[in-house]
């Protein structure tokens, strides 16, 4: 029964090793293009399909841990791994080989499979094995102990090394690759930093410029409001209240007494003269006279009523026009209306007070009715619900879930630059979430972009 199986699985091997054999022969007279690499490494993993007896896709590692369990040469074993190591590294890392290599690389397959289905490697090699040991004959162990000829398995243990040697560069310069990666990306993130610094400076200045331009702007309104107003003083006629009726202007106690002494003079010279008009014709001068003092009582009545409406400014005018009719007067004349004109004047300059008073109450009341607005609206914002929140929370969560799921429907159908714009969008909202709400997302979001990348690199090594 024994020899039974071992001829059908001899014949299996052989049928698997012809199979292989003749793709490998059709591949080689192929052109060199990244699809003939695609269909050589598709051979390959076929035979280790065939060969392990496996039923399922498997990757580097799963591919391992199956040579580890058979009972298979350790140089069979070893040359395996290394060749699908290197076919990994072609189709996902986009490493690059020549044609030459790419030749080596079928002759290792077709050596791998004879040597597994139990034929032996390339005669053509055996036969140059056999001509150098020939050649080599007695020389070879003097040779040999001085160190200038190796053995087979020294050869193999060099070469070895030196594909171990290789790795290692292979792996110290893409940590070094790395490592200058890492150092851009913080360069980068220095320089954002730093022009972020230089334009708050900036900002910062410029808003302390236009604070100054304010002040000075102010400085320049507050000037030009007391120049206005010293110049409206000056325009305006300055209005006293009404002086004493004991002489026609009021302001004798003032003058030099030589000057006193003329002006005497000239009055009693005058009144001489009015004397004799007087005397000539005295009953129309003193209807006259009287006639001023009644239109003095009117225009003061009038001006009352003004100041009671709050016409300040008719009334001010009234005043002015009195004050000229009463220097005019006599000073018996003047005595009559004094007391009248003085009544009129405090009472409009009360009357202007309380106004004033007024008007700065209610500018007060109103910067008091919008503070009060300001603070109500104020605790407004702080005694703001906290559970619509939560729920807004809540909906973004959902919202993110809802994303990631149309993100994998468009990984599946190949649609990854509509997934990365969604992917984008959930970047976005995922760092607004809370720790617990980024914890329930964290995972989902990690599997689509993984999911996403592998795609990529599938589609890359396609083309």
């Amino acid at each position: 029964m024994g020899s039974v199986k071992k001829g059908v699985v001899d014949k299996r091997n052989e049928v698997l090793s012809k199979i292989i054999l003749t793709k490998l022969d059709s591949i080689r007279k192929k052109k060199f293009e990244p699809k003939t690499i695609d269909q050589f490494s598709l051979v390959f993993r076929v035979f280790l399909l065939r060969y392990l007896k496996l039923n399922y896709e498997f990757t580097l590692e799963e591919l391992i841990d199956e040579l580890d369990k058979t009972k298979i040469l350790k140089d069979l074993k070893d040359r395996i791994i290394a060749l699908s190591t290197l076919l990994v590294e072609i189709e996902y890392e986009d490493k690059k080989i020549s044609r030459e290599k790419f030749k080596s690389l079928i002759d290792e397959v077709e050596n791998i499979v004879n040597l597994a289905t139990g034929i032996v490697e390339k005669k053509g090699e055996a036969e140059k094995e056999e001509k150098v040991q020939t050649k080599k004959g007695i020389l070879f162990g003097f040779f040999h102990k001085v160190g200038l000829a190796k053995t087979g398995e020294e050869k193999k243990k060099v070469e070895e090394e030196r594909i171990k040697r290789k790795l290692e560069e292979k792996r110290q310069k893409e940590l070094e690759e790395d490592r200058k990666k890492e150092e851009k990306i913080k360069q980068k993130e220095l320089k954002i930093r730093s022009k972020e610094e230089q334009k708050k400076k900036e900002e910062e200045e410029k808003r302390q410029r236009e604070v100054e331009k304010e002040k000075q702007r102010q400085k320049k309104m507050e000037e030009e409001k007391a120049k206005k107003l010293l110049f409206l003083k000056r325009k305006r006629p300055i209005i006293l209240p009404p002086p004493p009726p004991f002489s026609s202007t009021g302001m004798e106690g003032l003058e030099v007494p030589e000057e006193k002494e003329k002006k005497i003079e000239e009055k009693a010279e005058v009144k001489q003269k009015e004397k004799e008009i007087v005397q000539s014709a005295p009953i129309p001068i003193f209807k006259k006279k009287f006639d001023m003092v009644k239109l003095i009582k009117k225009k003061i009545d009038k001006a009352k009523v003004m100041v009671r409406k709050s016409k300040l400014k008719d009334a001010k005018k009234l005043y002015i026009e009195i004050m000229k009719i009463y220097i005019s007067l006599e000073p018996q004349e003047q005595a009559e209306v004094y007391g009248g004109i003085k009544e009129l004047y405090n009472e409009r300059k009360s009357k202007k007070r309380t106004t004033m008073a007024t008007i700065e109450q209610k500018k007060g009341e109103k910067d008091k009715k919008k503070e009060r607005i300001k603070r109500t609206k104020k605790k407004k914002i702080k005694h703001a619900k906290p559970a619509a929140k939560s729920k807004k929370k809540f909906d973004r969560v959902k919202l993110i879930k809802k994303k990631i799921d149309k993100a994998k429907v468009m990984v599946r159908k190949s649609k990854l630059k509509d997934a990365k714009k969604l992917y984008i969008e959930i970047m976005k909202i995922y760092p607004s979430l809370d720790q617990k709400e980024q914890a329930e997302v964290y995972d989902d979001i990690k599997k689509i972009y993984r999911e996403r990348k592998n795609k990529e690199k599938i589609k890359k090594n396609r083309q």
